[in-house]
């Protein structure tokens, strides 16, 4: 018991959800905009799970609230039915039902003595309590709306969510008509996408351009093969419109998410669909600038004179420059991996890379001192900042020291390899420091098992002795 609530204090809440007692609720702040609209300022949503409920299902749980929250603020301006689509209306009949403790479908089935029934059937008299009876005392609403249905009037938002929710009581569910929009929510909990955080809405950003492009359409096993003509339509016309602005290699990240959300949805509901990629032109990469030997040593000059907030982006410089880290893998260096203090100092860049190759040991020639004083709070900054900020704080800080303005953090990698080279270093030493693919000392399983096992490892002093050849013009 006290492992598991050990546990439950370690993991990390999705944004907006708070403890209550033995569940979890959904608690966030109207935007100012709709504030005036309602009569709290707070939207408060239970998730629906327990205590014991795994980080998974918090995930699920919080994405299913934020589409609430979206939608309540969606209805406050915006009181014209005809703006929903048909699974937004249903999630807004669901909430009614779930606000008077009911459920949709829970009256389908209704306990009903036979004998009774007999009874009612011969003195042409009700007796028990049917499912008819229930829905109405659920949702009274629908009684005052038949005149309206029978003259054809048209219903406002509030009456079509009542009638939805009426007839959801007692229909049986069934697998409905879907959406574009709708395969991509489902895709989006399925995958446990958090749409408020920064990759979240970029990806949601990406899949939202697309629709625009391709357009909202109904899916039914009838509508499936000319709603693909239409999702191929689409995603030609999306690589021409984003051909001129963005390389191809942009425009296939874009595409990932969408291809893969398509095939998701083709699969959960059977629709036979086989996606082809649309044809995307990659152009010739550029080659990356490198900087030259003097450039490089007031680079270092400068990192070690800086001052006040500019010593967390000289810190990242300094160990982007010594084996061609990035941004990302200074982010996620833990206390283990910075060992600064080893005999042959060095820090491993050994959790989550882009590629596995790229788990390496990246050992420290210049700047010591500098960094064991300053590295902690530079990680810190980094983690607490967008993921862009660290880039353009690097980008602006190697144009102060040469006048380059097209020198970016990743050139110093590129730096790193073209003074390897010119030292004669192996391939094995440029992919042991730097992690490119091929042959290697020191492998990524072995990182695995933690950086203090190889403090006086032979392959590191090999390693260090190698960096120290590869920046002989700065390090002594």
């Amino acid at each position: 018991m006290r492992t598991q609530q050990r546990t439950l204090q370690a993991m990390k809440l999705p944004r907006y959800v708070r403890k209550k007692r033995r569940s979890y609720q959904y608690c966030r702040k109207f935007p100012v905009a709709v504030q005036h609209l309602t009569s709290t300022t707070w939207f408060n949503y239970p998730l629906g799970v327990s205590e014991t409920a795994s980080e998974a299902e918090l995930g699920r749980a919080a994405a299913r609230a934020t589409e609430m929250f979206e939608l309540k603020c969606k209805t406050l301006l915006n009181s014209d039915p005809d703006a929903y689509h048909e699974d937004e209306l249903d999630k807004l009949a669901a909430e009614l039902l779930r606000q008077r403790k009911a459920s949709p479908g829970e009256l389908v089935r209704i306990y009903t003595d036979t004998e009774v029934k007999r009874v009612e059937e011969e003195d042409q008299t009700q007796y028990q309590v049917d499912a008819q009876t229930i829905a109405d005392a659920i949702v009274p609403e629908v009684d005052d709306l038949m005149d309206k249905i029978r003259s054809k009037g048209k219903l406002t938002l509030y009456e079509r969510v009542s009638l939805k929710a009426r007839r959801a009581l007692t229909e049986q569910a069934t697998k409905k008509p879907v959406t574009m929009g709708s395969l991509w929510s489902a895709y989006v909990k399925y995958n446990g996408i958090d749409r408020q955080s920064r990759e979240g809405k970029r990806r949601e950003a990406n899949w939202t351009r697309w629709l625009s492009v391709c357009g909202q359409h109904f899916i039914t096993p009838q509508s499936a093969p000319e709603v693909l003509r239409l999702i191929h339509d689409g995603l030609d016309e999306y690589v021409a419109m984003r051909q001129p602005s963005v390389t191809g290699s942009s425009i296939k990240r874009e595409l990932a998410d969408i291809l893969a959300c398509l095939r998701f949805g083709s699969k959960r509901y059977r629709l036979g669909w086989h996606i082809e990629p649309p044809p995307v032109r990659v152009e010739e990469p550029v080659g990356r600038k490198v900087l030259i030997p003097e450039q490089q040593k007031r680079l270092v000059a400068a990192c070690l004179s800086a001052q006040g907030e500019g010593k967390r982006v000289a810190v990242c410089v300094l160990v982007l420059m010594q084996g061609g880290a990035m941004v990302s893998e200074i982010r996620r260096l833990m206390d283990d991996d910075i060992r600064l203090d080893a005999r042959y100092p060095f820090i491993a860049i050994r959790n989550k890379t882009k590629k596995e190759a790229r788990k390496r040991i990246v050992p420290i020639v210049f700047g010591l001192d500098f960094l064991r004083a300053n590295i902690n709070e530079a990680v810190l900054w980094v983690r607490s900042v967008t993921e862009t900020t660290p880039s353009a704080a690097i980008k602006k800080f190697l144009y102060q020291v040469t006048g380059d303005n097209a020198l970016t953090g990743h050139c110093l990698r590129h730096t790193w390899k073209d003074n390897a080279e010119a030292a004669d270093a192996p391939d094995s030493v440029l992919n042991d420091i730097a992690g490119w693919a091929g042959r290697r000392t020191i492998t990524a399983d072995s990182l695995r098992y933690g950086a203090t096992g190889i403090d006086q490892s032979r392959r590191v002093k090999r390693l260090f002795e190698w960096n120290k050849k590869i920046f002989k013009f700065i390090a002594k």
